[in-house]
């Protein structure tokens, strides 16, 4: 008995040390030639910046990049610009961190082969949680986050959107992404009485098809994952729930074009 105590021990410092050391990416993605955010990628990045404060994250690195179109010359710098801007929002917001890094046109060429320019034109945040704080930061509460709402108003079937980015055109999630449908899979995994409709909405034109596939996208990873087929629901409503209506700007587009869930209690 001593000894399985012991090797239980062992287990769980290995774990913990495992936790601590274990690295993490925060992606957000810039608009053609732009060295600014859009505003939904600004409200991502002070959301990341906002947990960052509170749970003490250890931030390694920042990476720039961008695409590939246009003269090298003028990628680079703008890829420089794009770490300059971030490092004005970190420096500001009292974000500590160790290293800064353009790679600029030459490595997105060079090691991001497959990858589409909206892909390509992005930064990443290498980043480290405490082993102490992972339960906190995974923790599903009544109040204070975006899903934890949904409890305090699943009369009304709670809608909430989903921070989600797609390859223009597909329903191929960029690479930030991932970390918002991780979240929802927390949050079903640690309440089993709830269904989740998922809904797939699109901007501009008709396409049934890709607000579908969109959809589709979502719930195939959480089936994957591990929820089960009974607890979620999905459907393409092409352009019929507008958020903004009419649409006349770019962030009208941005808006409209989503994918939000409605939770509900399982029968």
């Amino acid at each position: 008995m001593n000894c399985f105590k012991s090797l239980v021990v062992v287990f769980l410092a290995m774990n913990i040390c495992l936790s601590q050391s274990s690295q993490e990416e925060f992606v957000f993605y810039f608009g053609n030639n732009s060295s600014a955010l859009r505003s939904n990628e600004l409200s991502k990045l002070n959301k990341f910046i906002a947990e960052a404060n509170q749970y003490k994250y250890e931030i390694s690195k920042v990476e720039t990049y961008c695409d590939s179109v246009g003269t090298i010359e003028f990628n680079n710098e703008l890829s420089l610009k794009r770490l300059q801007y971030i490092k004005t929002i970190f420096t500001q917001k009292a974000i500590e961190v160790q290293s800064y890094s353009s790679k600029g046109e030459n490595h997105s060429l060079d090691n991001m082969k497959g990858k589409t320019n909206q892909e390509n034109r992005k930064a990443v945040v290498y980043f480290k949680k405490r082993a102490s704080d992972l339960e906190n930061v995974l923790r599903v509460s009544s109040e204070g986050d975006k899903f934890g709402s949904v409890m305090n108003s699943l009369d009304k079937n709670a809608t909430i959107n989903l921070d989600l980015q797609f390859v223009g055109g597909t329903a191929q999630l960029l690479e930030g992404s991932y970390r918002e449908v991780e979240n929802l899979y927390q949050f079903l995994k640690a309440n089993e009485e709830l269904k989740s409709f998922i809904r797939g909405h699109v901007c501009c034109s008709d396409n049934m098809t890709l607000s579908t596939e969109r959809a589709y996208t979502v719930y195939s990873l959480l089936i994957k994952k591990g929820i089960h087929p009974d607890r979620l629901d999905f459907k393409g409503f092409n352009r019929t729930v507008p958020v903004v209506y009419p649409e006349v700007t770019e962030e009208d587009q941005q808006r409209n074009r989503r994918v939000d869930v409605v939770f509900s209690k399982l029968n």
